[in-house]
């Protein structure tokens, strides 16, 4: 045992890498064992000249497998990056207007709207702006998955006391209380496999965290809303000074 902050804090960021590497080694095996099937298939297809249009549907299926893959590597490399970097004053505004423009079409699709309400002094918060935006992108997207026909999904940005909150709100079924924690775990998912990997939310989390904010699910009558928050950049530079 050490009362080494630092060290306490190294030995904790080791276990949790440490958990992750096992999760991704099970999440990895599915996807690997997918490409091995589908190329012996393809394969086969092709040495006794069979159907040309099945063997390219097999390959078809092959490259969504590699992408499901590159979509797990790339979270996994986001979710270890180094706590802290790239953080910066961001306007919450701008990056909830980035975000509607890139999901403008997936809601169009659902025949879902999305609203968006805006509260005052919404440029004074610190993060890396990025992050955020990628941040609103999933929960927008998680959103939108959840949602029914001609419903809405409200982006609502606020000042509080200690900072800026920006909330995800649905119409959709909600999230069970049991699974309330769950759905931050790396790798927990409720869609199908090529429809999430599971680390969406764990790494948005994450991601919060590292601009000392933070994730939640907050409750809510009707479907989920979920809430990310940071600093207001004056109480950090008050803290810091």
């Amino acid at each position: 045992m050490t009362d080494d902050p630092a060290d306490e804090l190294r030995t904790a960021r080791l276990a949790e890498l440490g958990l992750l590497a096992a999760s991704l080694a099970h999440e990895v095996r599915q996807p690997l064992f997918a490409i091995k099937s589908l190329t012996q298939l393809a394969d086969a297809q092709l040495a006794r000249g069979g159907d040309a249009a099945h063997a390219r549907s097999l390959l078809r299926s092959l490259l969504e497998q590699v992408d499901l893959l590159e979509r797990v590597v790339d979270g996994v490399r986001l979710y270890s990056r180094a706590p802290g970097e790239g953080l910066s004053p961001v306007d919450c505004a701008a990056c909830i207007e980035e975000v509607v423009a890139l999901m403008r079409h997936r809601a169009l699709a659902r025949r879902v709207t999305l609203r968006v309400e805006l509260g005052d002094g919404l440029s004074a918060g610190l993060a890396d702006p990025t992050a955020l935006t990628q941040i609103l992108a999933n929960l927008t997207q998680n959103a939108l998955d959840a949602s029914p026909p001609d419903s809405i999904v409200i982006l609502r940005a606020f000042r509080f006391e200690e900072g800026l909150a920006v909330e995800v709100h649905d119409q959709g079924c909600g999230v069970p209380e049991t699974l309330s924690e769950r759905i931050f775990d790396p790798f927990f998912t409720t869609k199908a496999p090529e429809e999430g990997t599971g680390l969406g939310l764990a790494l948005s989390r994450r991601l919060a965290s590292a601009w000392e904010g933070r994730l939640d699910l907050v409750p809510s009558e009707i479907g989920a809303c979920l809430r990310v928050t940071l600093p207001a950049l004056g109480n950090v530079q008050r803290r810091r000074a």
